[in-house]
């Protein structure tokens, strides 16, 4: 059950005025208090900690947390970058604001030899030299380094995600032989018991070609995985609840020995829907197409939503940031009409940019939506957060 918090009144305060007039706030019932609060910054309410007792429960109790994550519309949102693959020395995540289009200097993270691992209410997982897991906040600046696990026998892929059944996070490292988990309450590693159905997924997958599951829904992971026998891709899925893989076959792909290029495949959440990028052909004229699953796990519901067409084969989601981050005053590096969407060196306006940014991850990093949240890393076992998704 969640934490209930009693219906006091706050006391009426008096506090004087510049001119020595006694100015008195009137009573404020507690559920008033905490709406109010809900739609402050997660920067003015860590100052607000400080004030006293009775409001550092209050504005660290589950249900306040809760509201604030849930009220979205009414905090600052931001895009960030993750930029490199598997082979990587150096990690920079820059948080660029929709609003004042710069990017902001407290949320963003560096970090040294280190792999981005997934995003979840606004809590950041990475690793640092394969065994070190840290949690962190950005907007509270909490943070917390998780056990370590043994060395992996082979390359993982991870995933990191909230299962609303366990009311804990989890985070997953998964490789074809091996899959283990770790509960953020326990912070303590297991390996899963493989069921039948479980094992014959896994046997049929050579690799998992993604580092980390960039497409978390249904209190699933999901990442691609190249087929051993023939060389074609799938979606690996992970049921966090059941801990059990399946595999979801997606739509017919390109035939990449005519086109003489390689096909990638990128696997996210579009339109609140599993969605997928397929890239091919070579440059000047590379194709992009979105594909978007409209009946979650009905393979037979894949559509095609959008096709783009680029003729900057060097383009980078980091030269963007940098463009931005120049405060350059002039154009953008997008263009976007209603059918087909055409990315290439024309310019268009921000709002067709951070469209078109969002829909195609396959510009030399990955791109997520972040909103600052009051989210603790670490809480008591009988809090319930009911996040609305």
């Amino acid at each position: 059950m969640a934490t209930k918090i009693s219906r006091r009144r706050i006391m009426a305060t008096e506090i004087k005025s510049g001119s020595d007039e006694v100015v008195k706030i009137p009573d404020l019932n507690e559920d008033v208090v905490i709406i109010i609060l809900s739609k402050l910054p997660v920067k003015s309410l860590m100052r607000f900690k400080c004030v006293c007792k009775s409001w550092y429960s209050l504005i660290s109790s589950p249900i306040l947390v809760a509201m604030h994550f849930n009220d979205r519309n009414r905090h600052k949102n931001y895009l960030a970058f993750v930029g490199g693959g598997r082979i990587i020395t150096s990690l920079s995540i820059p948080f660029l604001s929709y609003h004042t289009m710069q990017i902001s200097s407290s949320l963003s993270q560096q970090f040294d030899d280190a792999h981005f691992i997934g995003l979840c209410n606004g809590l950041l997982c990475v690793v640092v030299n394969e065994l070190t897991f840290c949690i962190i906040n950005p907007a509270t600046k909490e943070s917390k380094v998780l056990k370590e696990p043994n060395m992996p026998f082979e390359s993982p892929s991870y995933g990191f995600a909230f299962d609303s059944k366990a009311n804990d996070y989890k985070l997953v490292r998964a490789t074809i032989q091996k899959t283990e988990v770790l509960t953020l309450k326990s912070n303590s590693w297991r390996s899963i018991l493989m069921t039948d159905h479980s094992i014959r997924v896994m046997q049929e997958v050579r690799t998992l070609v993604d580092l980390w599951s960039n497409a978390v829904m249904k209190n699933t992971l999901h990442w691609i995985g190249l087929r051993s026998r023939v060389k074609t891709k799938v979606i690996v899925a992970f049921d966090l609840v059941h801990e059990e893989f399946r595999e979801i076959k997606i739509p017919d792909q390109p035939n990449s020995s005519d086109l003489l290029s390689t096909v990638r495949h990128h696997c996210f959440v579009f339109q609140d829907c599993l969605s997928i990028t397929i890239s091919y052909g070579l440059h000047p004229d590379r194709k992009i197409e979105v594909w978007v699953m409209k009946e979650y796990g009905v393979e037979g519901s894949w559509t095609k939503q959008y096709c783009f067409s680029t003729s900057t084969h060097d383009l980078s989601v980091q030269k963007i940031f940098s463009f931005i981050r120049l405060g350059t005053n002039g154009d953008w590096p997008f263009r976007s009409s209603n059918d087909p969407l055409t990315l290439s060196s024309a310019f268009s306006t921000k709002e067709s940019f951070f469209d078109n940014i969002k829909l195609h991850p396959d510009l030399g990093g990955r791109t997520i939506n972040y909103t600052e949240t009051l989210v603790p890393i670490d809480r008591k076992e009988e809090d319930q957060y009911l996040f609305g998704w």
